[in-house]
C-alpha cells in the first residue's frame, strides 16, 4: 500500500451557509456512541502497537480561511491532513467535502491505517450527511 487520498462531497440545501468550522465540529466533535466504542478500541490497540492514541484535532488546525480549514497530525508511523471545504452559497445550495491524505512512515503507519480504512470512509460520508443535514435544520 502506498500513500492514500481520498475526497468525498455532498451538496447541502440550505439558506445560511456552512463555515468550515461547522463543518470541523460535524466531523470531529459529534461522536455517537458506537463511534466513540470504535475510538476506544483503536486507542487501546494503538497503546498495545506503541501508537498515539487518538486525541484530539481542534489543537492540530494549522490554516484555516473563509472557505477551508486544513488539520494535520503527525507521529512516527504516519502523518494525516484532513482539509475541510465549504463552496460558496449558490441559490440555496453549498459542496461540503472532506479531503484525507496519508503518508505513510513506515510498516506500523500501513497496518494501523489498513484496519481504519473502511470505517474512515464510513464516518466521512456520515459525517458528511450530517453536515447537509444541520445545514436544512432551521435551528441552525
Amino acid at each position: 500500500m502506498k500513500n492514500y487520498s481520498d475526497i468525498y462531497s455532498v451538496t447541502a440545501v440550505t439558506s445560511c451557509r456552512v463555515t468550515p468550522d461547522d463543518l470541523f465540529s460535524s466531523v470531529f466533535g459529534y461522536r455517537p456512541l458506537p463511534v466513540k466504542a470504535l475510538f476506544a478500541v483503536r486507542d487501546r490497540i494503538a497503546a498495545v502497537a506503541g501508537l498515539k492514541r487518538g486525541g484530539g484535532f481542534a489543537d492540530c488546525i494549522c490554516e484555516r480561511d473563509d472557505s477551508h480549514l486544513t488539520v494535520v497530525k503527525n507521529d512516527r508511523h504516519l502523518s494525516l491532513t484532513v482539509v475541510l471545504r465549504c463552496g460558496a452559497l449558490d441559490g440555496g445550495r453549498q459542496t461540503l467535502s472532506v479531503e484525507t491524505r496519508v503518508e505513510f512512515h513506515n510498516s506500523a503507519g500501513k497496518a494501523y491505517f489498513f484496519f481504519i480504512k473502511p470505517i474512515h470512509k464510513i464516518l466521512c460520508r456520515t459525517a458528511l450527511r450530517r453536515a447537509a443535514g444541520l445545514a436544512r435544520s432551521p435551528r441552525r
